[in-house]
């Protein structure tokens, strides 16, 4: 199981009305070990948490948990943001112990900016 690059393409499409508030929330996606915060300001907790009941769809992986808090730092092995500093600016937290390693979640970041934790 793993996610194909598409996803953070894919989840943050599902989400792109313009709506007030200025954390959208999180969705863990424990089978595929990563976790989307939606830190921009354009996102409503209702898009993050439509985002995150789709990503079944999305992914060759098991359903997404949504939550109001941040993603978790725990066996973080790096960081994707993309769209950074605009309303769509997401935040993806990749976890050590799936099916990817360091190297396979850089270059799915791809357009965005890694950091390591």
């Amino acid at each position: 199981m793993g996610r194909p690059a598409g996803w953070a393409v894919g989840c943050v499409a599902l989400a792109l009305a313009a709506c007030s508030g200025s954390f959208g929330g999180s969705c863990t996606v424990s089978d595929a070990s990563f976790c989307l915060d939606f830190t921009g300001v354009g996102y409503a907790t209702s898009d993050a948490r439509s985002a995150c009941r789709q990503a079944r769809n999305l992914l060759d992986a098991g359903a997404g948990t949504y939550d109001l808090g941040s993603c978790s730092q725990a066996n973080l092995i790096g960081t994707c943001t993309r769209n950074p500093g605009t309303a769509r600016e997401t935040v993806e937290y990749d976890y050590d112990g799936g099916v990817r390693g360091s190297t396979d979640f850089q270059a799915l970041c791809s357009g965005g900016n890694w950091r390591l934790p």
